[in-house]
């Protein structure tokens, strides 16, 4: 099958690939000032066109199986319409995101969510929390609260820019002065 050193390599070429794809789509939607809406249609759209031209070309392979439109939810209960919702406004809230946010909030939201369901699994389903399990908890929190908290503000001014300042407004009075401008004193 595939050696260790492949299997890293996959891995991290899905990484890149899907980091530019995230990238590339926060440029698309903050290039212009079309409304939300019309950008999802725009993206969804392509995405439907697609997917509709793999199902037809697999219908005319097998021609037995019948038309895919006809069959579109052929098996769905109301925990699959759920679903579809629940991803349908993911899909909206990732695109907000997306545009008014940037990629990386997005990256710490959906690291939020499996953080929780994480926590949440090890109550309501019995999960046995596993080393991994909790260092790669202890890593996200590390890196939101890392990444959310506020820059080193400047408690006083230093000597050095002070200096700095006080040189460039005393440079500033000898130009006015070499130029005939005097100040009342």
């Amino acid at each position: 099958f595939l050696s260790m050193d492949g299997r890293y390599l996959f891995a991290c070429l899905s990484a890149v690939l899907s980091a530019l794809a995230g990238v590339y789509t926060e440029f698309l939607l903050k290039k212009n000032n079309d409304t939300l809406y019309w950008q999802n249609m725009q993206l969804y759209g392509f995405g439907t066109l697609f997917n509709a031209a793999r199902l037809t070309y697999d219908d005319i392979q097998n021609p037995n199986g019948g038309f895919w439109l006809f069959d579109l939810t052929a098996g769905y209960n109301y925990i699959t319409w759920l679903i579809v919702i629940n991803f349908s406004f993911s899909g909206l809230f990732i695109s907000w995101i997306q545009k008014y946010a940037n990629t990386i909030v997005k990256v710490y939201a959906t690291s939020s969510a499996m953080m929780v369901t994480a926590f949440l699994s090890i109550f309501f389903f019995d999960l046995e929390p596993t080393l991994q399990l909790f260092l790669g908890i202890a890593i996200v929190c590390i890196s939101i609260l890392l990444y959310f908290m506020p820059g080193d503000l400047p408690t006083s001014t230093s000597l050095a820019a002070a200096t700095s300042s006080s040189n460039k407004l005393s440079a500033l009075n000898d130009d006015d002065e070499e130029l005939g401008h005097t100040k009342a004193r």
